[in-house]
C-alpha cells in the first residue's frame, strides 16, 4: 500500500490505480521515475521516495506502507484439465477451452473455496483458466481479476497465446457457466493493449531467451502483486509453470497450493508453508477445505496417470512413464527454480521441556561441536540437502526443499541419535507427524526456518520406533539427553534454562543448567561423558573421597570430580578431566539479529504458560 505525506503531517493512502502503477514500477525497477495522478500531472521518484508536481515543483514524501508480523493466506489453483492435456500435442490447440471432466474438477471446489473468505481472485487470461475460476469461485462474490501475468509459460506456443478480446467474450458469453460470472470480472478490457506480459501477436518471433526472461519476470511480479495486495486472503487461478515458480510444488489438475506467507522484521514476505489440497471427491464437495495444520507432514504421493503439464508434445504412453517417475514434464521451456526469493535455505529443531533431574526446570536442549575456532552450542540442524551423499541425500534434497520439517527432523535424528540415510528418514517422518510447535508454526529467522517443539512427543515416538528403558520419574527433555550418540556433528549435549538462553542475545557465554563434563585425550583432543554421567559428576564433585567408574569402549575409567583427574584402570595412567560451568555459543544465535532474539517472544510464551503444569 502506497502513501503520501500531508503538509500537516500524517499520511494518506494513494488512489488505487496509482497504488497498482507503482507497486509493477517497484518490481521491475526499483531506481525509476513513474507518472501517477489523474492526467499524470505528479512524478515518483522511487529511489529517493518523492512526489513533484509538475505543475508547482513542490514535493512530498511518499512512502510504502509495510505491517510488521502481517499474514497472508494465498491459494494457488491450477486450471482443470483442458483439451491440450487429454491429446497428443496438445500445445498447438489454440487457447484450449476445458474438457467434461476438467469441468467437472473446478465445479468440485464450488463449495469449499466460499470458506476460503478470499478478498480477491486472480485469473490468467487463458480461457481454461476462466474457465476453471468462474466454476470454482461461482458461489462467491469476490471480483475476478484477469492478470496477464499469471499467464502460462511456454509464450511461443498457440496454447498459451490466448484469444482475441472480442473473440474470447464470445466463448465466455456462449458458456453457460461464465456469463454468469462475467459481472464479477476486472481487468477484461486490457487484454486489448500490448504489455512486456502480453503481446501474443509479436511474441512467436522473439528469441526464446528474452521469453525466458520475460516469463520469469512475470512471474515475479505477480507473487510481487500477491503479496502486497489489500487482501489477506486471496486466491490465484493460474497454471503449472507459474505455481511452481512461486511455491516451488507441482500441481495436477485442478489442485490447490495453500501457502501462508508472513512479514518478518524488515518487511520482507517469507514463505512459511505450504500445503497442497486434492481435489475434492463427489462426495466432498460439501465439505469445508482442511486448514493448515500446525505440524503435519504431507509427504509426496505418486502422481495420477491422467494428469500432464501445460503444454508439450507428450503422448499417453509417454505420461504414464512420467507418473511412475514421479516427473511432471512442463512446457518445451527449461523448467526453473522456484522465483520466490526468500524460501528457506536451512531448518532447525529446538527442543524444549521441564526437567525432572533439573527441578522441573523449564530447559531447551543443545548440541555441541568443535567450531572454527572454539567449541559452541547450538540446537540441531542444517541445509535442506537431504543429508549425507553416501546414504543417499542427493535423491531427498528436493523432497526436504519442498518440506523444510522433514529436513529438519531428519538433521536432529542424525545429530542427536547418531542415525543416518533410511533410518534418520523413517525417525523423522514419525516426528513430523506426532510433533507439537510452540505457536503452532515454524519460527522464521532471515531465510532459515526454527521448529520449537515439545520433548514428549518425541519421545513417544522413540519409545515406539527405538524402544529403551524409561524411568517412571524421567522426563521426556531427560530421556531424550540420555539415548544422545556421539557422532561426527555433535559429540556433546547440555540443557540451558530459558532465560538464561535468552541471556544469550547479548552475550556468548551462558551457564547451563547441566554442566558439560569432560576429559581431554593424549592428543589434547576433547572426549565428553554421557548426560547421566555428568550429573553425577555434578553431584560428587564436593565429595572428595567419591569415585565414579565409567565403563569405555575398550577400558574402565575411574573418574574423581573434585580433583578434576581420570585413570585408566587397566593401564594405569591419568588424564585431565575439566567441567564446563559456562558454554559458548554459535555466532548466529547472539546478538541483536541473531535467532535467539528472534525466538524470544516465542519462548517467553511457553515458559509462562507452562510454569504450573506438571512436568511430563
Amino acid at each position: 500500500m502506497w502513501e503520501y505525506e500531508r503538509e500537516r503531517g500524517g499520511w494518506l493512502p494513494m488512489r488505487p490505480e496509482d497504488n497498482e502503477v507503482l507497486e509493477e514500477a517497484s518490481a521491475t525497477d526499483p531506481h525509476c521515475k513513474v507518472n501517477v495522478g489523474s492526467n499524470g500531472q505528479y512524478v515518483v521518484d522511487l529511489a529517493t521516495f518523492l512526489q513533484q508536481s509538475s505543475k508547482t515543483g513542490k514535493s512530498r514524501k511518499v512512502r510504502r506502507h509495510i505491517v510488521q508480523g502481517h499474514e497472508k493466506v494465498v491459494y494457488l489453483m491450477r486450471h482443470g484439465q483442458s483439451e491440450a492435456n487429454a491429446t497428443s500435442g496438445g500445445s498447438r490447440i489454440v487457447d484450449p477451452a476445458l474438457t467434461e471432466k476438467g469441468r467437472e474438477q473446478a465445479r468440485a471446489w464450488a463449495q469449499t473455496t466460499i470458506n476460503w473468505g478470499v478478498g480477491s481472485v486472480l485469473v490468467s487470461p487463458l480461457f481454461r483458466t476462466l474457465e476453471s475460476a468462474c466454476l470454482a469461485f461461482s458461489h462467491g462474490t469476490a471480483p475476478i481479476q484477469v492478470t496477464r501475468c499469471a499467464r502460462e509459460h511456454g509464450w511461443h506456443e498457440p496454447s498459451n497465446q490466448g484469444s482475441p478480446l472480442e473473440q474470447l467474450k464470445a466463448r465466455m458469453r456462449n458458456s453457460n457457466e461464465c456469463s454468469s460470472a462475467m459481472p464479477r470480472l476486472r481487468g477484461l478490457h486490457k487484454l486489448a493493449e500490448v504489455d512486456k506480459y502480453w503481446d501474443p501477436k509479436s511474441e512467436p518471433d522473439l528469441p526464446r531467451n528474452e521469453l525466458r526472461r520475460r516469463q520469469k519476470s512475470a512471474s515475479k511480479y505477480l507473487l510481487h502483486k500477491i503479496l502486497n495486495g489489500p487482501s489477506n486472503n486471496v486466491a490465484c487461478v493460474c497454471h503449472y509453470n507459474v505455481a511452481f515458480s512461486i511455491c516451488g510444488i507441482r500441481l495436477h489438475n485442478a489442485e490447490v497450493a495453500m501457502c501462508l506467507f508472513e512479514n518478518d522484521a524488515a518487511g520482507n514476505w517469507n514463505l512459511i508453508r505450504v500445503d497442497k489440497l486434492q481435489v475434492p471427491e463427489p462426495s466432498d464437495v460439501e465439505s469445508v477445505a482442511p486448514a493448515p495444520s500446525p505440524v503435519a507432514a504431507i509427504l509426496p504421493s505418486s502422481l495420477s496417470t491422467d494428469v500432464d503439464s501445460d503444454s508439450g508434445n507428450i503422448d499417453v504412453d509417454s505420461l504414464k512413464a512420467a507418473a511412475e517417475q514421479f516427473i511432471c514434464s512442463g512446457s518445451s521451456s527449461e523448467e526453473e527454480l522456484p522465483l520466490f526469493g526468500n524460501r528457506p535455505r536451512s531448518a532447525s529443531v529446538l527442543v524444549v521441556g521441564r526437567s525432572e533431574r533439573l527441578n522441573g526446570s523449564q530447559v531447551v536442549l543443545l548440541g555441541g561441536g568443535m567450531g572454527r575456532d572454539q567449541y559452541r552450542f547450538c540446537d540441531f540442524g542444517g541445509g535442506l540437502d537431504g543429508g549425507p551423499r553416501r546414504y543417499g541425500g542427493k535423491q531427498h534434497a528436493a523432497q526436504e526443499r519442498e518440506k523444510p520439517e522433514l529436513g529438519a527432523f531428519r538433521e536432529l535424528a542424525e545429530e542427536l541419535l547418531g542415525l543416518h540415510g533410511d533410518a534418520a528418514r523413517q525417525v523423522s517422518a514419525a516426528w513430523c507427524q506426532k510433533a507439537q510447535l510452540i505457536g503452532d508454526r515454524p519460527v522464521v529467522h532471515r531465510r532459515h526456518l526454527i521448529f520449537v517443539c515439545l520433548a514428549e512427543p518425541l519421545a513417544e515416538v522413540l519409545e515406539v520406533s527405538m524402544p529403551s528403558v524409561r524411568g517412571d520419574k524421567t522426563s521426556a527433555i531427560d530421556h531424550l539427553a540420555n539415548l544422545f550418540k556421539p557422532n561426527s556433528e555433535v559429540n556433546s549435549i547440555s540443557l540451558v534454562s530459558i532465560p538464561e538462553l535468552l541471556s544469550g542475545a547479548r552475550k556468548e557465554l551462558v551457564a547451563p543448567a547441566s554442566p558439560v563434563w569432560g576429559w581431554r585425550g593424549r592428543d589434547d583432543r576433547l572426549h565428553f561423558y554421557s548426560f547421566h554421567q555428568s550429573i553425577a559428576l555434578e553431584h560428587l564433585q564436593h565429595i572428595p573421597s567419591q569415585m565414579l567408574l565409567v565403563q569405555g569402549r575398550h577400558r574402565r575409567y575411574s573418574v574423581n570430580p573434585s580433583k578434576l583427574e581420570q585413570k585408566d584402570l587397566d593401564r594405569e595412567c591419568s588424564m585431565q578431566v575439566f567441567r564446563m560451568g559456562m558454554i559458548r555459543l554459535r555466532h548466529g544465535l547472539t546478538g541483536p539479529r541473531g535467532s535467539i532474539a528472534t525466538l524470544a517472544n516465542t519462548l517467553q510464551t511457553w515458559a509462562s504458560q507452562c510454569r504450573d503444569q506438571p512436568v511430563s
